[in-house]
């Protein structure tokens, strides 16, 4: 979803989709495609708990990592939570690049302060990405070193 964006993913993995959908507005018609393409019980409710309920039993039928699921149905429902009309994939690619920016520079002894002035943020955020990355230095350089 994040490479392609939301069509491709539409067109090829549905059940995501559909499934973003229902958390998303509480779709009956979502809910009733997953049900029926997962050969599931009915699920009558479209609370917070029944969305998670669907997403872990989705997610055992797609084979999906099950020593994660928790962090599996954390992850989407926070997606389907929060995502109106394309904000919250347009955040979460953002700060995807920002993880992937660090991760490339953070072992060429790049000062924190020359990363941040690459990110071109507004001043709001440069002191707490800052505090941030330098307590995950710190936190790697007790662990690792």
């Amino acid at each position: 979803m994040l490479d392609n964006g939301w069509n491709d993913t539409k067109q090829n993995h549905r059940w995501l989709t559909e499934l973003i959908t229902f958390i998303n507005n509480g779709s009956k018609e979502c809910k009733e495609y997953l049900i029926s393409l997962f050969h599931l019980r009915p699920i009558e409710n479209s609370d917070n708990g029944s969305k998670k309920l669907l997403i872990k039993l989705v997610s055992q039928r797609r084979r999906l990592n099950t020593t994660r699921l928790n962090e599996i149905t954390d992850f989407i429902f926070s997606i389907g939570n929060y995502y109106k009309h394309g904000t919250y994939y347009k955040w979460y690619q953002k700060e995807f690049d920002y993880i992937q920016l660090f991760e490339k520079n953070r072992n060429d002894n790049i000062q924190v302060s020359t990363l941040i002035e690459r990110l071109n943020l507004s001043a709001e955020y440069i002191e707490p990405l800052n505090n941030l990355i330098n307590d995950y230095q710190n936190m790697i350089n007790e662990h690792f070193n």
